[in-house]
């Protein structure tokens, strides 16, 4: 793909999708590993420190599945960016910001579920 798309519009796209990618990774990341230590520590709270104890286990497991979700949540407006950047010809947007901005102005928040 890197190779089509470095032979079609150039290194400068090659790059600034690289940095859309980036972005995105770097966005998912600090919510994943954010969330979960949040979560782990807001689920243990709730469930007292006994039942944490007793149930830490399944109590991990349901941090790291809301964190994952609210990641997940959180890399959608990057990755419909991306996409859109990699798949219309001349290129959608001139990198990311400037596709975030160009997708709420045109369909609002609900264009990055689209």
């Amino acid at each position: 793909m890197e190779s089509y798309v470095l032979r079609l519009f150039g290194m400068l796209e090659l790059v600034n999708q690289s940095f859309t990618m980036a972005n995105a990774l770097q966005a998912q990341g600090a919510f994943k590993y954010g969330g979960y230590e949040f979560f782990k520590k807001f689920y243990s709270d709730l469930a007292g420190p006994d039942a944490a104890y007793k149930y830490k286990t399944s109590l991990y497991l349901v941090a790291s599945a809301s964190a994952e979700f609210i990641a997940d949540i959180a890399l959608c407006p990057f990755e419909a960016v991306k996409v859109r950047m990699q798949t219309t010809i001349p290129p959608f947007a001139s990198g990311t910001l400037n596709g975030l901005s160009i997708i709420t102005a045109k369909e609002g928040t609900a264009g990055y579920a689209s």
